[in-house]
Parts: structure tokens; C-alpha cells; sequence
């Protein structure tokens, strides 16, 4: 949202919060989430094959509200609002390297491969599982 107190909002009929504006953009750039899209997007250009990746929801197995996936052949990237779920990674070979990233600090820690996942805490998180290297 673009919205600065200086300047008069596009429509006279529309309160503050213009449109869902907190804050002028200027203060926003300091909100966590600021900083938690360019984890993302170092994140995302990291991996092999960014530019043709797919959603994969059939990668979360079972009724998992808020649980999103995409990927490609190498590897597939399964988020979660920090709930446990079970996960279809049979595409990626026997034992696929997995590892939970924190979308709040970019951070990794290693975790094992298998068909159910439960994040370390309770808050976002990122499952990055890939292929590995014959």
C-alpha cells in the first residue's frame, strides 16, 4: 500500500485505513515482513530450475488447511502455518534431503526425510526437500 498521510486518498469516499493501509509505506518498510521478502526471494533464486516450478498440491497428502506447495523435478518447497502434515515426496527419489527453513531469519536446520513433518515451533515455516546428488 503506497498510502502516505500527505496526499489525499484516489477516492473521497474512502475512510482511513485507505484500503487496508496501517501505516504510510515509509513506516511499513520496517515491519518484519519487509525483510521476510527478500528471505524469500534469496530462497526461491537459490534453487535449481526456479523459473519452472509449478504448484504441487498433491504434495501435501490429506486435508491440511494453509499448507502450500510448489516445485519442480528436484526439488519441492511445502509451506506451513508451524502445523504438523504428511507429505508425498516419492517424486524426489528414496531419500530426498530435507531441511525446515525459517522465513523469519533465512536460517536451515537439517531434518530427517520421511512421509510426516512437524515443524520446530509453532509459527511459519518453509519444507525444503530436494533431490539428491547421484
Amino acid at each position: 500500500m503506497m498510502w502516505t498521510p500527505e496526499i489525499e486518498p484516489i477516492s473521497e469516499k474512502v475512510e482511513p485505513p485507505f484500503l487496508g493501509a496501517q501505516m504510510p509505506w515509509f513506516e511499513a518498510l520496517n515491519r518484519p515482513g519487509a525483510s521476510q521478502v527478500g528471505i524469500a526471494r534469496n530462497l526461491l533464486e537459490s534453487l535449481p530450475g526456479y523459473f519452472e516450478r509449478v504448484p504441487m498440491a498433491d504434495r501435501v497428502v490429506g486435508e491440511h488447511p494453509g499448507h502450500y506447495a510448489a516445485g519442480n523435478k528436484d526439488w519441492t518447497l511445502i509451506y506451513t502455518p508451524g502445523q504438523s502434515f504428511r507429505a508425498n515426496l516419492a517424486h524426489l527419489g528414496p531419500s530426498p534431503s530435507c531441511s525446515w527453513v525459517c522465513p523469519r531469519a533465512g536460517t536451515r536446520q537439517a531434518t530427517q526425510a520421511g512421509d510426516d513433518f512437524c515443524p520446530p515451533t509453532e509459527e511459519d515455516w518453509l519444507l525444503l526437500a530436494q533431490r539428491q546428488n547421484r
